[in-house]
């Protein structure tokens, strides 16, 4: 890891489980921001943690990861919830998403094992991000694409909550694949993983390029 720069936006990462795998901190911190790792756990200092941040990356790998060492729910949950009360940019890959969505009031997510990783191999199928979209938009494009799948849970508009939009479906099962806040505030959340940089066309780099430039935006403003 380099060296902190004042100049340059704080992330906050929450990455769960933590990767022996640094190609996104390397990533993030070559596109100019500096990562602080954020270990959720009871007690935490959210007030002091929100001073030093300026949004959030939240990966959560739920498929592979020993249920021991899993975080509380509800701690994840108070600590986003901060988060968002504070107006931090908030991106959420995996099971981050479900998590985001139960924080606002979604409902509990289904079982959907045609989504799953087959032992801890990623497995692939087609999306349609909707053209329009902040998603959409951040690519450079609506449309088709190939991504990566690695969950057993999803949710569908009945457990979205009714402050996100859907901005991508699967096109075998309609499941949704990416929610968007409604509000114009950078929170944003992908079913799939695009931290696995290797399993995704290069374009879904630009989802945490945009993250970046919305944390400079927030550090902007706050001097």
């Amino acid at each position: 890891m380099t060296e902190p720069s004042n100049k340059n936006p704080n992330i906050g990462l929450i990455q769960i489980p933590k990767s022996t795998n640094n190609s996104i901190n390397t990533y993030l911190e070559k596109n100019n921001s500096n990562i602080i790792p954020i270990n959720i756990q009871s007690h935490l200092n959210i007030p002091n943690i929100l001073k030093k941040i300026h949004g959030i990356l939240f990966i959560y790998d739920f498929e592979h990861i020993e249920n021991s060492l899993a975080p509380a729910e509800d701690e994840l949950k108070d600590f986003l919830i901060k988060c968002i009360q504070a107006n931090k940019p908030i991106l959420c890959t995996g099971y981050g998403l479900q998590i985001l969505n139960s924080c606002l009031g979604g409902l509990n997510p289904i079982s959907t094992p045609s989504h799953s990783s087959n032992n801890k191999e990623s497995s692939y199928h087609r999306i349609f991000i909707s053209p329009g979209s902040k998603l959409a938009s951040i690519l450079g494009s609506g449309g088709f694409v190939r991504i990566n799948s690695r969950h057993s849970y999803s949710i569908t508009e009945t457990q979205k909550s009714s402050n996100f939009i859907a901005s991508a479906y699967s096109l075998d099962d309609g499941i949704i694949e990416a929610i968007e806040s409604t509000e114009d505030v950078y929170i944003i959340a992908v079913q799939f993983n695009p931290e696995i940089r290797g399993e995704m066309p290069p374009h879904f780099d630009k989802l945490f390029t945009s993250l970046i430039k919305a944390c400079k935006k927030t550090q902007n403003s706050v001097y």
